[in-house]
């Protein structure tokens, strides 16, 4: 069963996301940025990304 992410955990993914998009989106552009490498340098799944 999936758990649920505590308000700081939250935070901090969301945070950690938006650097890895910043950061991918200035090397490759919007087109070729993965949810797959997005969800690996934030360290969440990718149903957890869906959420955030």
């Amino acid at each position: 069963m999936a758990r649920s992410f505590a308000e700081q955990e939250k935070e901090r993914i969301r945070k950690n996301l938006l650097e890895a998009c910043k950061r991918s989106w200035a090397q490759y552009g919007y087109k070729k940025t993965s949810v797959d490498e997005l969800c690996r340098e934030a360290g969440i799944s990718k149903g957890a990304f869906y959420l955030f």
